[in-house]
């Protein structure tokens, strides 16, 4: 309970529990900044640990963002605007953790070019390894834009997210709005046996032949 008299907390809880506040409360108590606020997600479905570090590329450097683990929440301090963006997108990946146990998410902020223009190609190249991998029905890597903090989100299998987030470091090379969108055009070679595509350079396949990427800029 809070003693305004002496702007102090207190709290009856077993030792392990009172250590885990005083650092908690530790953290919390730093200079007061105006205009700076504390808010603590609970989360129901993700892990705190995990979350957090696939949201911390989009948190500035000026914020302050851990996991808390026995309660299994985030803590973020910085601006009401940061905290209301931040907690639209905790709760879209908490959510997502529902039904995506064993995937693994990431959070990637772009420098050069716009979220959304992004978006449908990483979409498309999703769809197409699902396909190369035989999978008829949708992927199971989703990909989505954050236009407010103009990032992408990805959640899927390992390999598959790593995959996409090398083509969307190639993507986000240049300014893709001065330019058409990207389309995928799927390798002439990625149904050979051994061969995959790869969106960042040329692999040979097992007969010795160049694949081609399958991925091109327009325009």
């Amino acid at each position: 309970m809070a003693d305004s008299e002496t702007n102090s907390l207190i709290v009856m809880a077993p030792k392990a529990d009172l250590l885990r506040a005083e650092e908690l409360l530790a953290t919390l108590d730093q200079t007061e900044v105006a205009g700076i606020e504390t808010r603590i997600f609970r989360l129901k479905n993700a892990d705190a640990q995990a979350l957090a570090a696939s949201v911390r590329p989009i948190v500035g450097v000026q914020a302050r963002l851990f996991a808390d683990v026995p309660s299994n929440s985030i803590v973020f301090t910085d601006t009401p605007a940061n905290i209301e963006t931040l907690a639209k997108l905790i709760e879209q990946l908490d959510t997502a953790g529902e039904d995506l146990a064993g995937m693994v998410t990431r959070v990637i902020p772009l420098r050069n070019t716009s979220a959304p223009i992004v978006d449908n190609t990483l979409s498309e190249f999703a769809a197409h390894i699902a396909l190369r991998k035989g999978r008829s029905s949708r992927p199971l890597t989703r990909v989505t834009s954050e236009t407010s903090t103009n990032s992408v989100v990805i959640i899927g299998p390992t390999d598959e997210v790593s995959q996409l987030t090398k083509l969307l470091s190639e993507l986000d090379k240049d300014d893709l709005r001065e330019r058409e969108t990207a389309h995928l055009f799927p390798s002439k070679c990625s149904s050979q046996p051994g061969c995959s595509a790869n969106p960042a350079g040329h692999e040979p396949d097992q007969h010795g032949a160049e694949c081609r990427p399958n991925c091109s800029h327009s325009g």
